[in-house]
C-alpha cells in the first residue's frame, strides 16, 4: 500500500521526468504487474523514468538502458540490447560421447559430456548446421537445439565479479 501511495504522490504533478526507487518491492503479483505496466506507458508517451532495484528481471522487461552500479561506480552501461547481445546456442547429440568429436574444432564453444549425451555450448551466430552435420556423420542423434540468451542477471554478475 505504502508503495502504490509514494507513486501516486510523485505523480501527481503529471512529471516528465520520475525517478522511482524499488517501485515493485513488497508487492503481489498484480499490483506488480499494474505498476510494470504504468512505467511501460510512461515509456511510450517520451517520458523518462529512472529505476533504482535489484530486481533485474523486472528491469529487464522495463528499461532499455540500464547502468549497472558497484560500490558507488559504474561498471557497465548502455542500451540493453547492446549489453545483452551474445547469447549461446546449446546442442545435445546423443549416442556418442566427447571423445568422438576430439577433431571437431569450435571456436569459443565448449563440449561437454552429460548424462543425456555430449553437449556443444557455441556463441549466437555460430555454424550450428556444420556442428549437427558433423554429429550426425560420426552417427550422433541431435536431441535438442536451445538458444540461450544472455540475461541481465548474468551481465550484473560478470559485471560485478570483473570489477
Amino acid at each position: 500500500m505504502q508503495q502504490r501511495i509514494g507513486l501516486a504522490q510523485a505523480l501527481l504533478n503529471d512529471p516528465k521526468l520520475l525517478f522511482l526507487d524499488e517501485p515493485t518491492g513488497g508487492l503481489d503479483p498484480i499490483a506488480h504487474r499494474e505498476i510494470r505496466d504504468l512505467i511501460l506507458g510512461f515509456r511510450e508517451e517520451g517520458r523518462t523514468v529512472f529505476i533504482s532495484s535489484h530486481e533485474l528481471s523486472e528491469v529487464e522487461l522495463i528499461c532499455d538502458r540500464v547502468a549497472i552500479i558497484n560500490h558507488g561506480v559504474i561498471v557497465a552501461q548502455g542500451k540493453l540490447t547492446d549489453l545483452l547481445a551474445g547469447g549461446r546456442v546449446e546442442i545435445l547429440v546423443g549416442k556418442l560421447d566427447r571423445g568422438v568429436f576430439s577433431d571437431m574444432k569450435i571456436e569459443d564453444g565448449n563440449i561437454h559430456d552429460t548424462p543425456a549425451g555430449v553437449l556443444f555450448d557455441v556463441p549466437e551466430g555460430s555454424d550450428v548446421n556444420a556442428i549437427i552435420d558433423g554429429a550426425r556423420a560420426k552417427g550422433g542423434q541431435v536431441v535438442s537445439i536451445v538458444p540461450r540468451k544472455k540475461r541481465l542477471e548474468d551481465l550484473f554478475v560478470e559485471a560485478v565479479r570483473n570489477k
